[in-house]
C-alpha cells in the first residue's frame, strides 16, 4: 500500500513539474486581421491652449484651427484570446491575452481639403486649401527641431508597413493661417488606393 502511494505521489509530482516548468512568455503569434477603410470621421480640436484636445464646441480661434481626422474599418474584429486550461495536457496554468494586430488593405494616397465658405483672397470657397494645413501623427518620431508635417509626410507616416492595434488610423490637421472670417466649414477627402473616396464634412464653425 505505502509503494502505491508513493508512485502515485511520484506521478503527481512529476505532472505538476512538467505543468510549471513550460510556463513562459505567451505564444502570440497571431497572423494580423485585416480590414477595408469604410469610413472617415472629423473631430474638431481646441488648440488655444498648451495642450490641445478634442472638443464638441462649434467655436474655435481664429489662429487656432485644427481638426483630428480617423479613418477606420467596421470593427468587425475583436481582439483574442490564447487560454490555457489548467490540465496535464497543456504547458501551463493561466490566461494569456493577446490582441489581434491589424493591417488595411488599402494605402491612403492622398488628403484633401477643401473650404466650404470664403476664408480670404487666396482660400475662396471651394477652393483646395491642402498646403495651408500641417499635420501631426502619432506615428511620427520627432528627431530634429520639425514640430509639424507637411500633408504629404503625414501620407509616408501613416502608411508605413506596420501592423496597428486598431482597425482605426488618425492624424491631426492644424491651419497655418490666421483667418479673419466668422465663420468656416471644410470637405476632407481621403482617396484609398482601391480607388474610393472617402469624405467628410466638419460642422459649421464658429470662428472668434
Amino acid at each position: 500500500m505505502k509503494k502505491l502511494i508513493n508512485a502515485i505521489s511520484f506521478l503527481i509530482l512529476i505532472n505538476i513539474i512538467k505543468l510549471f516548468s513550460g510556463c513562459g512568455p505567451c505564444d502570440c503569434n497571431i497572423a494580423p486581421g485585416t480590414f477595408d477603410f469604410t469610413q472617415i470621421k472629423t473631430e474638431n480640436i481646441n488648440n488655444a491652449g498648451r495642450w490641445h484636445s478634442i472638443t464638441e464646441s462649434d467655436t474655435l480661434k481664429a489662429a487656432a484651427v485644427a481638426f483630428k481626422i480617423s479613418v477606420s474599418g467596421n470593427d468587425t474584429l475583436l481582439s483574442a484570446y490564447h487560454i490555457s486550461s489548467f490540465g496535464f495536457s497543456q504547458a501551463c496554468a493561466f490566461e494569456c491575452y493577446c490582441p489581434i494586430p491589424f493591417k488595411p488593405n488599402q494605402l491612403i494616397e492622398d488628403i484633401s481639403i477643401k473650404t466650404i465658405y470664403d476664408l480670404s483672397d487666396d482660400m475662396p470657397a471651394g477652393s483646395d486649401i491642402t498646403n495651408f494645413f500641417v499635420g501631426y501623427t502619432d506615428n511620427y518620431s520627432n528627431t530634429s527641431d520639425k514640430l509639424y508635417l507637411s500633408i504629404d509626410e503625414i501620407l509616408n507616416k501613416i502608411n508605413p508597413d506596420m501592423l496597428y492595434d486598431t482597425q482605426t488610423v488618425s492624424f491631426q490637421v492644424y491651419l497655418k493661417k490666421e483667418i479673419t472670417v466668422q465663420k468656416a466649414q471644410f470637405l476632407f477627402s481621403i482617396t484609398l488606393s482601391d480607388g474610393r473616396v472617402l469624405s467628410d464634412t466638419t460642422s459649421l464653425i464658429t470662428i472668434e
